[in-house]
């Protein structure tokens, strides 16, 4: 009985010192293999096994972020008139914590998701466009 299935032990000497085992694999037949096409493939991307993290908004009023956003979106808008273009790399200073270039990041996207800003980037962790001009 072979204790590694799928491993052919060849020439393995009994208990004998300093000999050597030559060990084989083998990969298991293709028609054994269950290979799923792209489609299904995909679909199994398209479902996440975790669930997306929802915002608690309970005991918060929905005008609030509104106004927040609102008063975010201002405060842009001031820095960088006369004109409507600037980056979010321009609108965050380099000594900003964190906590605050993440909440300044959030405020930008429900900007864009309310259509009072448009966001865009060109490249994965490239630098993020907005325009206030729409």
């Amino acid at each position: 009985a072979n204790p590694l299935p799928g491993i052919v032990l060849d020439n393995v000497p009994e208990e004998v010192p300093g000999a050597t085992v030559n060990v084989q694999l083998i990969p298991a037949p293709v028609e054994d293999q269950q290979i799923p096409d792209y489609d299904t493939f995909a679909e199994g991307l398209n479902r996440s096994a975790v669930p997306a993290p929802q915002l608690d908004m309970s005991g918060e009023d929905p005008e609030d972020l509104d106004n927040h956003v609102l008063s975010f979106v201002n405060e842009v808008k001031g820095k960088i008139a006369p004109s409507s273009e600037t980056t979010y790399g321009a609108i965050v200073d380099p000594g900003t914590s964190r906590k605050k270039a993440a909440k300044s990041l959030l405020s930008l996207l429900v900007a864009n998701k309310l259509e009072l800003a448009e966001v865009s980037q060109e490249e994965c962790y490239g630098e993020i466009g907005i325009n206030f001009d729409m």
